[in-house]
């Protein structure tokens, strides 16, 4: 790629065989699909004709007639405004990748990290520039320039396959085939040092996670290799804001945006934690090197599935535990919460099965589950009211709910309940910040979201604007408002979780986004490619307040909650009495057993006692039944007293107390006509029909007087078995507005 002498254009050339050259209007984005007529001959190569030229720039200055050109096998030839051949010299190094021009200094890129310069007159030698850093450095170490002095005598160092010069600000950029980009200094070009440096992934990133903000005694390093006890200084292991990512080049890298901004973290804070800032880069914290060899950490064209699954101690970094778990490539690893009672790793691979390990014994193997049919992409545990759920989906098209449960035999157990067969393939699943729902990236791009108690569908909403393409990710901010997803079509999208609605879409990558993760305090999202680059996304100031403001009442909930708790551990429960328009309350603030003389002590004796007999408040349908049933009672005596009926006060009190409460039939009676007792008759279809002499209840003690209970003539409106024979059926209401409009009718006649 290069510049056009006017910086209106760019010329890019592709591989070896494509054979095309574009020019791209750099500053519209646009490229110029008519094709570019190149007009130009030959060079006279002479004895380096059987060479293969891989680079070639035109001189500066007093050399713009010449033309420079290196060939793999390390020579650097120039040519003369005759195309002639008209020197060369051996650049000394196994392989020559790259080459830039100026008008006082040539640097030629070549293999083992080696940068050689020029003279572009004389093609003297010049200097080799300083070397980068050696493959499977300790990043963390490099707290001073002196480190990168100090190279085992075996080491590799990664190949330069792109170089630059700015002569205005004499400086070279070096790009190297690990990822890692140098800027050097050769504004003295006897002392070149490092201006700034930058290491990254040098293949597809897989996953990328929040460190966790710990905050408890073994949350620090300087413990013992656990972490659990022992000596040493209590040191933080990470900065706040940390974040984890893996890849394909077999590490495991930490980084942290805000160790080099010094408005967003003091100094003192810096200090304090066991990884500090280093001078390779200022993000990068911690590489773990899983692959010793070092096979796949350069960018070649190779790639590898894992099946094993390695342990490393949060605090050190250490490998502590290796599982040869699956016989396939290892999807999934989800750990339980740590405030869920329970220390267990859960795996998930193309294999179709699920492993679960018990952490707590040095990750011994608990159980197997063969459920899917195909390879899980997902595996979520869920405390909901005690109990441990786990939730699983697959490219089957299902999602399978399991509880813990323990059985004589074993332990703990995962045993299977609810099983939903989904209508797409599922890519990824996530759970809300109240642990009742579960989210599902879908193959038609919606996301659906489903209950954990019950299993069902709740609702469904898009998850990218798009047409094209599959959602693969999907992932809540830690307040549970927002929802970030990923489709192939290489684009981001953040939906509000409530409404649905989109609230902004963004895209750069030019491979799609494997991972997602909100940071802890909602101000970010990093996202991971499978290009090997991590975006961080700075969200809108909105966003961010309210993601903010919903932390905020979550944590005080939490801290009203603990502080309640721990301060009160016996908190009595203050009834308060249920009013009753009569007067009276409902208040049995005593519980416990009868008073000796509450039974009748001519009762018969009961020598076992095959029950427990005691007093205690009515239930709360109870009592909410009185509170409800005293208002159409009430109007409806009125409004047969206004209706002339016959009967007095009765007639009003016997419709009036149409319930199933025994209570307020007897009252009702009393007040109506104290010499008449009326009560209240079964009804709906359970009701047993009796004939007109009614029925009589007599005491087993002679004591007792017969209580007769006559027959209504009154046929009740839903005695003949109708649907709606319940006690909030609204049987009154709907005699009292029947009764009404007649009462209406009548009174427009007379009139």
């Amino acid at each position: 790629m290069a510049f056009s002498p006017n910086h209106k254009y760019v010329v890019s050339v592709g591989s070896q065989h494509d054979m095309i050259v574009n020019v791209w209007d750099w500053r519209g984005g646009v490229k110029y699909k008519e094709p570019v007529p190149l007009m130009g001959r030959s060079a006279i190569l002479g004895e380096q004709r059987n060479n293969h030229f891989c680079d070639v720039a035109c001189g500066r200055g007093e050399m713009a007639d010449s033309t420079y050109a290196i060939t793999k096998s390390g020579l650097l030839c120039e040519f003369n405004n005759r195309r002639l051949l008209d020197k060369w010299v051996e650049l000394r190094t196994t392989s020559a990748n790259c080459m830039a021009v100026g008008e006082h200094f040539i640097f030629i890129g070549c293999a083992e990290g080696i940068v050689r310069c020029f003279s572009p007159s004389t093609l003297q030698f010049v200097t080799t520039l300083p070397r980068t850093h050696y493959l499977g450095v300790d990043v963390a170490q490099g707290l001073s320039i002196s480190h990168m002095a100090t190279h085992p005598n075996n080491a590799k160092y990664p190949d330069v396959i792109a170089v630059t010069y700015d002569q205005r600000n004499n400086k070279v950029t070096c790009v190297y085939n690990d990822h890692s980009l140098y800027v050097w200094d050769v504004r003295d070009i006897k002392r070149v040092g490092k201006s700034h440096s930058f290491l990254f992934h040098s293949a597809c990133i897989w996953g990328v996670e929040m460190y966790p903000s710990l905050t408890g005694v073994g949350d620090f390093v300087g413990q013992g290799s656990s972490g659990k006890g022992g000596g040493g200084p209590l040191t933080p292991a990470m900065p706040p804001g940390s974040f984890v990512t893996c890849s394909s080049d077999d590490t495991i890298r930490v980084w942290n945006l805000d160790m080099g901004n010094s408005s967003s973290s003091s100094p003192a804070s810096q200090n304090e934690t066991a990884y500090q800032k280093n001078i390779y880069s200022n993000e990068l914290l911690k590489v773990i090197y899983v692959d010793q060899e070092l096979t796949y950490l350069k960018d070649l064209d190779l790639s590898a599935a894992g099946s094993s699954e390695k342990i490393h101690d949060l605090h050190s970094l250490e490998e502590t535990c290796r599982i040869e778990a699956h016989d396939a490539e290892v999807l999934c690893l989800e750990y339980t919460r740590p405030d869920c009672g329970h220390r267990f790793l859960a795996s998930a691979s193309r294999d179709r099965l699920i492993h679960v390990f018990s952490v707590d014994e040095e990750y011994n193997f608990l159980q197997t589950l063969d459920d899917h049919s195909s390879s899980i992409t997902a595996v979520r545990f869920i405390n909901m009211h005690g109990q441990l759920q786990m939730v699983s989906c697959g490219a089957d098209k299902s999602i399978i709910f399991r509880q813990l449960q323990a059985s004589p035999e074993t332990p703990w157990q995962f045993s299977r309940g609810h099983n939903i067969a989904g209508k797409t393939t599922l890519y990824d699943m996530e759970v809300d910040s109240g642990q009742k729902h579960v989210l599902t990236a879908c193959q038609d791009r919606n996301i659906r979201v489903y209950n954990v108690s019950n299993g069902k569908h709740s609702k469904t909403f898009k998850g990218s604007v798009g047409e094209d393409g599959s959602l693969i990710k999907v992932v809540l901010d830690s307040s549970g408002i927002y929802a970030a997803t990923s489709s192939t079509d290489k684009t981001l999208s953040i939906y509000d979780y409530y409404s649905g609605e989109c609230m902004a879409t963004m895209w750069g990558h030019s491979e799609l986004a494997t991972g997602l993760r909100f940071t802890c305090d909602g101000r970010r999202l990093v996202s991971a490619s499978g290009d090997g680059c991590l975006f961080v996304w700075r969200l809108p100031h909105d966003m961010a307040v309210t993601v903010h403001a919903r932390l905020s009442q979550q944590a005080a909930r939490a801290q009203g909650i603990k502080a309640a708790v721990s301060q009160q551990p016996h908190v009595p429960v203050i009834k308060r009495p249920l009013p009753v328009p009569n007067g009276h309350h409902l208040d049995n603030e005593t519980f416990g057993a009868p008073p000796s003389d509450f039974l009748d002590p001519n009762a018969n004796n009961i020598e076992e006692n095959d029950y427990r007999f005691s007093v205690g408040q009515l239930p709360l349908w109870a009592k909410k039944q009185i509170v409800d049933d005293v208002s159409p009672p009430t109007s409806l005596g009125s409004s047969s007293g206004v209706g002339g009926s016959g009967s007095g006060g009765g007639g009003s009190s016997s419709v009036g107390t149409s319930c199933s409460s025994s209570l307020r039939g007897v009252s009702a009676g009393v007040s109506g006509n104290s010499s008449r007792q009326q009560v209240d008759f079964p009804k709906g279809r359970w009701a047993q029909r009796i004939d007109a002499a009614g029925i009589t209840v007599k005491s087993v003690l002679e004591s007792d007087s017969v209580i007769p209970f006559p027959l209504n003539q009154d046929k009740r409106a839903d005695s003949d078995g109708s649907k709606d024979s319940s006690i909030d059926s609204g049987t009154e209401v709907r005699q009292y507005s029947s009764f009404r409009r007649e009462t209406m009718v009548v009174s427009k006649r007379v009139s």
